[in-house]
């Protein structure tokens, strides 16, 4: 039951939070701008493969665009590092619980790996997926 309540209350404050913030600049200027990159690293690295700069064609794909989309919570491989997920939902959960709730550490722990697993086993895996696009 608190569990469900502390749930609830992170979700309401993000739900003000996100309705507050004016997400035009998002939509029409960073989000194009990050597909444009992706795909222009994306093409990059296709064409890298089988070449010198894939050490004689012994990197993978994967590997050469790690290269151009170095990210410090993303392996080469698209997983998701569950230990930067983490940090990150519990300084979202810092910021969205009251302070006796924050301080509540047995509670705050089982809602932060709730989040962290279902955010690194069942949604991460999907959005990373080609289909999924």
């Amino acid at each position: 039951m608190q569990v469900t309540s502390i749930v609830t209350v992170v979700l309401r404050n993000l739900e003000s939070r996100a309705l507050a913030v004016d997400l035009s600049p998002i939509i029409f200027r960073d989000i194009p701008t990050i597909f444009t990159q992706h795909y222009i690293d994306y093409r990059s690295a296709k064409q890298k493969l089988n070449t010198s700069y894939s050490l004689a064609g012994a990197s993978s794909f994967d590997t050469l665009f790690h290269a151009l989309q170095q990210h410090i919570g993303v392996s080469a491989g698209g997983q998701l590092d569950e230990i930067y997920v983490r940090t990150a939902v519990d300084i979202v959960l810092k910021a969205c619980l009251p302070p006796e709730d924050w301080e509540a550490g047995p509670e705050r722990y089982i809602v932060s790996e709730i989040v962290v697993k279902i955010v690194c086993k069942d949604v991460a895996e999907k959005l990373t997926q080609p289909w999924f696009i």
